[in-house]
C-alpha cells in the first residue's frame, strides 16, 4: 500500500481539525442530573440535566439539556419539539456565572432556580414550602376534557439544605 502523501493529508487534517468544536463543552448532560417534570397523563418524564464545560463549571450558553424519558415505551429519550421547549418545558436563563446560573421555568416562570455546582455535583435550589431546598421532582395534575388541557395542580419535591429533610409544596392550578 503506498504511502499517503502529504499534499492529501495536510488538506484531510485540516479539515478534521477545523470540524471539531472550539469552545470546551462536554457532551450535553454530562454535568449530571438535576430533576424530572412528571404528570398524571402517563409514565414519561421530561429530565433537566446540567451541561458543564470540560473543566467543570457550567456552560453558559446552554447550562442545562432538556429531553424526554419515555417511560410509557421503552424508556428511551427523545428530543423536546420546538413547542415543547418554547412554551411547556424549556428555561429561560436569568443569569449566569461560571459557578451558577438562575433559570426560569416556563411553566413556573414565578419561581426562579438556581443551578449551580457544589464540588462535582450539580444542584437545582429553590424555595419549596418558603424553605431553600434542593429540588428533585416537579409533579403536575392536568385536567383532561376540554379543548386545552388546563393545569389543576403543581406539586415541588426535594430536600431541604440546611439538614437533608423532606420538602414538598403544592401550587394550585390557574
Amino acid at each position: 500500500m503506498a504511502p499517503v502523501s502529504r499534499v492529501f493529508a495536510r488538506p484531510v487534517v485540516l479539515l478534521l481539525v477545523l470540524s471539531v468544536p472550539c469552545h470546551d463543552a462536554r457532551p450535553a448532560g454530562a454535568g449530571g442530573h438535576l430533576f424530572v417534570i412528571e404528570r398524571n397523563l402517563n409514565a414519561n418524564a421530561v429530565a433537566y440535566d446540567v451541561v458543564t464545560t470540560r473543566t467543570g463549571r457550567l456552560d453558559p450558553g446552554s447550562p442545562l439539556r432538556v429531553y424526554w424519558v419515555m417511560r410509557a415505551e421503552q424508556g428511551q429519550m427523545r428530543e423536546l419539539d420546538t413547542l415543547e421547549r418554547s412554551w411547556a418545558y424549556g428555561y429561560d436563563v436569568r443569569s449566569c456565572g461560571a459557578d451558577a446560573c438562575t433559570i426560569s421555568l416556563r411553566a413556573l416562570r414565578t419561581r426562579p432556580i438556581v443551578v449551580e455546582m457544589k464540588g462535582d455535583s450539580p444542584r437545582a435550589i429553590t424555595s419549596i414550602d418558603r424553605a431553600r431546598a434542593v429540588l428533585r421532582r416537579v409533579f403536575v395534575t392536568v385536567a383532561r376534557g376540554g379543548l386545552l388541557p388546563s393545569v389543576e395542580s403543581v406539586e415541588l419535591f426535594g430536600e431541604s439544605c440546611e439538614d437533608a429533610s423532606p420538602q414538598y409544596e403544592r401550587i394550585a392550578g390557574r
